[in-house]
């Protein structure tokens, strides 16, 4: 239980040094004028969602996901889970449609030609 406690409270520690100086990096380049061409990740994630067409339920979902990333460290694991997730809401091709071919003759045709000798499991 005590060797337990001790890498947890080291991972803390080491958690809790990377966020200070990640925060100080930030200051230091606010201050020099050095921000990443003026915009910030979650400004341009922004600007993704609302230039995609998503439906109510998706936009709120990418908000909050928003929201959530805006309040992380940037180099948290959970963060990147969560851009992750963004980056996937916002690549799926939203109220886009494709036509969709009815013919089952054709796809049992296909079927056939592609898994020959399956004739069990096409059962």
């Amino acid at each position: 239980e005590k060797r337990i406690r001790n890498r947890v409270k080291r991972q803390m520690e080491k958690t809790q040094r990377e966020y200070y100086l990640n925060e100080q990096l930030k200051a230091i380049q606010k201050e020099l004028g050095e921000t990443e061409d003026g915009r910030d990740e979650a400004a341009e994630i922004e600007e993704k969602i609302n230039k995609t067409k998503l439906t109510k339920e998706a936009r709120e979902k990418a908000m909050a996901e928003l929201k959530k990333l805006r309040s992380m460290s940037p180099m948290s694991a959970e963060a990147t889970v969560v851009r992750n997730y963004l980056d996937w809401i916002l690549s799926i091709p939203w109220k886009k449609r494709t036509k969709v071919k009815r013919d089952l003759k054709l796809a049992q045709k296909t079927l056939d030609t592609d898994h020959y000798g399956l004739e069990k499991v096409k059962e």
